[in-house]
């Protein structure tokens, strides 16, 4: 039970005490005339300034600031004395503008004098070239609120990291405390928050533990490879893709679609395909499947059933369910994907097959058939009796492919190897066999090629070829660091077409609970603002040129990085980095964010879990700068929501009504939410 001192303490600490004041909007009405604008007003383009007046219209709906200047309560804390800022020029001006916006019946107001006065502390705004919108709303909020900064005098002061003693509530505070002893105004009552920032070392694991705050808050647009990680780790139940690959090559692969819980091991996956999919036609044991993982075309590693499947890895890999070759005692095994190659184009998913401690030539060869026997040219001239025969028998089986029938098949695909690779006849040979660094390597980085007929030239360049095995291949192979490409010859185009056709054939099965359009699918483009929060918020290393230098170990590391959010201000403004610099030039990203327009709930992102912390964080939107075009040739406009609770479209000088389904636009760049609970 707590004492009454440490109930005091605590609450000392909370976040609850600080900036509670709410400002009376309604004040407006009192002031304002049924005559005036209302904020209804556009902004003169002085050339190049649609970024200047998109912002400026977001910002003058901020009612609860345009409320505090209107009434005049902004005198009270004007600074005339702050060298950070205008000497309340500033303030001045944007009341001044703001009595245009809403006082007048003027169709559009002049923020000539505001650019001015920006331009005197930043100089890339004196001439007439385009701006970001999101820089200008940054740099206006700051130095509106060095003009009304109530701290007259401020020491510069190092802060010291969060200490060992120190809980997170006790550093926020002392953090929080420390900016406002140099930064107290209404612009950071409204607009600021704090977020947490953990640096790990990766070589002494020291973590620097800071809390920053913000205005602002710039996220990023999840790739599709990023969007597949954030997923993963923010729902509890994932659809997945497994590939079955039968040890013999009369049927096709299974590419089994199933939908498990997240972190699930490989013997709850192999559960549930038993139950899920009941036209599966083997017999899953676990003993007779081996596991292996393929990412960026090569074979990973070999995954043991009591493994959990985690990690985002799980989205850019292919897990592949192989059956084993009972009949052997294999020692030291090692998989080797296998793809068919016809022109420049792969076969999207592979095949594997092993090699082991004292396997032969003829073992090789043998394993090699037996596997993509289907993709070989049927001989033109081999009419040989026993050849009939045996085809007979394996199309027989092949029809009736399961469990049953398969003690004889290994002894019928080797007779008919060995005819085929015995005869005298000619036998067209369709495939060059290589192996290969990976599926762009040139010929010097090739170890064996066979380029005759059939196997007969195969051929490992570190082994003599009167060797009688190739244990040299298996231990140069022990870092799964090579692929097995069939790089297809011949120039028959219908097997050539044959072969494309067939070679990512697939029998599919779905189990019921399968969404195949959902949240992961590599054609979803969906892109949520959820989406963008959670990529903000996950780990990340500081990459070459932005290394982190620690002060326990006197190491420059990439470290890792995570932020999250402590507090949320009572106006937040979100900006989507559409532009991102390459060279000497900006790129945009134009895709679709989806946005709530009312009740963004970012509860769920909040880490500040204090008791006394009752703050209830949804908020709904007000305003929003939009981007047309390309960063050299845009065009900003601006579609914001007044006191009348009606959404307005601001194009410099005009200004319109709107409707709501406008506001969530690909052309969204930085939004505006208001807290409801203030």
């Amino acid at each position: 039970m707590q004492t009454k001192n440490e109930k005091e303490q605590k609450s000392n600490i909370s976040f609850i005490s600080l900036n509670t004041k709410k400002i009376d909007t309604s004040q407006l009405k009192t002031i304002l005339k049924q005559s005036n604008n209302h904020g209804l007003c556009g902004s003169v383009n002085l050339g190049n300034t649609c970024y200047m007046n998109s912002s400026i219209a977001c910002i003058q709906n901020c009612t609860e600031l345009t409320t505090f200047f209107l009434t005049k309560e902004y005198k009270k804390y004007k600074n005339t004395s702050n060298k950070n800022g205008l000497n309340g020029k500033l303030a001045d001006e944007w009341y001044d503008l703001l009595d245009d916006y809403w006082k007048s019946s003027k169709q559009y107001g002049n923020p000539k004098k505001i650019k001015n006065l920006v331009a005197k502390k930043y100089k890339k705004f004196e001439d007439f070239e385009q701006q970001d919108a999101n820089e200008f709303i940054i740099i206006f909020l700051e130095l509106l609120s060095e003009d009304l900064n109530t701290i007259k005098k401020s020491k510069y002061l190092e802060i010291d990291i969060q200490h060992n003693n120190e809980t997170d509530i006790q550093c926020a505070k002392r953090f929080w405390d420390f900016h406002y002893s140099r930064n107290n105004s209404i612009i950071m009552d409204l607009f600021c928050g704090l977020n947490k920032s953990i640096i790990t070392c990766p070589i002494c694991n020291f973590k620097s533990i800071t809390y920053i705050p913000f205005i602002s808050l710039s996220l990023l647009i999840p790739n599709l490879e990023k969007l597949k990680k954030i997923r993963y780790q923010n729902f509890p139940l994932i659809d997945i893709n497994i590939y079955y690959i039968p040890k013999y090559s009369l049927t096709k692969t299974y590419k089994i679609n199933i939908r498990i819980k997240k972190n699930s091991s490989y013997k709850e996956i192999l559960n549930q395909i038993k139950e899920k999919i009941e036209d599966f036609p083997f017999t899953l044991d676990e003993n007779s499947i081996d596991i292996i993982e393929v990412n960026n075309r090569k074979i990973e590693k070999i995954i043991n059933l009591d493994n959990i499947c985690e990690g985002e890895n799980y989205y850019t890999s292919h897990k592949f369910f192989i059956e084993k070759d009972l009949n052997k005692n294999i020692n030291n095994m090692i998989y080797i994907p296998i793809y068919i190659k016809i022109g420049d184009e792969y076969s999207s998913y592979p095949r594997a097959i092993y090699v082991y401690e004292g396997m032969t030539y003829y073992e090789l060869k043998t394993k090699l058939y037996i596997l993509i026997r289907k993709y070989f040219l049927a001989p033109k001239k081999l009419n040989e009796t026993k050849v009939l025969e045996i085809s007979k028998k394996l199309k027989t089986i092949n029809s009736e492919y399961n469990y049953s029938n398969l003690s004889d098949l290994p002894e019928l695909i080797e007779k008919e190897f060995n005819i085929y690779n015995n005869s005298k006849e000619s036998i067209e040979f369709p495939y060059k066999i290589l192996i290969q660094k990976n599926l762009y390597s040139d010929k010097s980085s090739l170890i064996f090629d066979g380029q005759k007929d059939f196997f007969d030239n195969l051929s490992i360049y570190e082994i003599n070829s009167n060797k009688s095995n190739i244990d040299i291949l298996t231990v140069n192979l022990q870092n799964f660091d090579v692929i097995l490409v069939l790089n297809i010859l011949t120039e028959n185009k219908k097997f050539r077409k044959s072969i494309a056709e067939t070679v990512d054939d697939c029998v599919v099965l779905n189990s019921d609970d399968y969404c195949e359009k959902n949240f992961l699918n590599e054609n979803s483009s969906k892109i949520t603002l959820d989406d963008c929060f959670n990529l903000f918020r996950m780990e990340e290393y500081l990459e070459e040129g932005n290394e982190y230098f620690c002060k326990n170990c006197k190491n420059k590391v990439n470290a890792k990085k995570k932020l999250d959010f402590f507090y949320l201000p009572k106006i937040l403004c979100v900006s989507i980095s559409r532009f991102q610099k390459k060279g000497d030039n900006y790129s945009k990203n134009d895709k679709l964010v989806e946005f709530p327009i009312t009740d963004l709930n970012m509860n769920q992102y909040i880490i500040n879990k204090d008791d006394n912390n009752q703050q209830n964080y949804i908020y709904d939107a007000f305003a929003v700068s939009e981007h047309y075009g390309s960063r050299y040739g845009g065009h900003y406009t601006a579609i914001c929501k007044n006191f009348d609770n009606k959404w307005y479209s601001y194009d410099d000088s005009d200004c319109s009504q709107a409707d709501e389904k406008d506001v969530c636009t690909r052309n969204a760049y930085v939004i505006f939410y208001r807290r409801r609970d203030w």
